[in-house]
């Protein structure tokens, strides 16, 4: 009689689990949309009125957010992988921003405000943002919010070839020529502690040439984000590498 009990016992558990398993589950999974990195695209998705909701990024960080910030409210977390946006808008209408990545990479998203639960954006940079390999001088950034909007701000003007509130100069010097590669440094940004290095660097082999940001870390001191035009390099083809370091100041 007591094994017919316990069997029971163990079934009534047993089948209210596999109950719990098909209420919980598909809860904690609506809601949740991934998208993958596209520089050049627009990412569409919908977000909930009134409520907070996660934008998760996958294998890199946020550094910035930039939009309008009369339609939404920002809340960061600590590891900056992770930002919670809370519509001010009503229902209905769209919030555009700009999720800024180190490196000076940008994603794109339009938000559709809808009457809806609570949603998670999950952005999966799959090796498309290249994340620094620094290391001491990573996390001098990492821990540095002003220092990182005025690293990405720099790293933007550079590659978009403008001078905005920097010191610019033209200055074409050759730092490195080998059999295999051609390194110029062709401009030069200053603003406050951080300076930025344009660099030109072409492939003069005869095989495609591999890019690495590991490749540039060492060529200036003091070195804390890389951002290269391309990883892979035809014979004969050029592209541009954007280098920013920061003064250290010495007691």
């Amino acid at each position: 009689m007591k094994n017919v009990v316990n069997k029971l016992y163990s079934l009534f558990f047993l089948s209210l689990w596999s109950i719990l398993v098909l209420i919980v589950f598909p809860w904690q999974s609506y809601g949740a949309s991934h998208f993958n990195y596209s520089g050049d695209e627009t990412i569409e998705a919908s977000i909930a009125a009134g409520e907070l909701n996660r934008i998760g990024v996958l294998g890199g960080e946020i550094v910035e957010v930039v939009g309008d910030e009369n339609k939404y409210t920002i809340y960061w977390s600590s590891d900056w992988r992770n930002l919670f946006i809370k519509p001010k808008v009503e229902v209905g209408e769209t919030i555009s921003l700009s999720l800024i990545m180190p490196g000076g990479h940008a994603q794109d998203i339009r938000f559709t405000v809808l009457d809806m639960a609570s949603q998670t954006i999950l952005l999966n940079l799959h090796n498309k943002v290249i994340k620094s390999s620094l290391t001491t001088n990573k996390m001098l950034v990492y821990f540095d919010q002003k220092l990182k909007s005025e690293m990405v701000l720099m790293m933007r003007a550079m590659i978009e070839g403008v001078q905005g509130k920097y010191y610019v100069v033209e200055a074409e010097r050759t730092l490195r020529k080998t059999k295999q590669q051609l390194l110029k440094q062709i401009r030069w940004y200053r603003y406050g502690d951080l300076s930025g290095a344009v660099l030109l660097v072409k492939n003069l082999s005869s095989k495609p040439l591999i890019l690495l940001e590991s490749d540039f870390s060492n060529i200036f001191t003091n070195t804390i984000a890389i951002n290269l035009g391309s990883s892979e390099l035809a014979t004969g083809a050029s592209t541009k590498a954007f280098i920013i370091t920061k003064e250290v100041a010495y007691d």
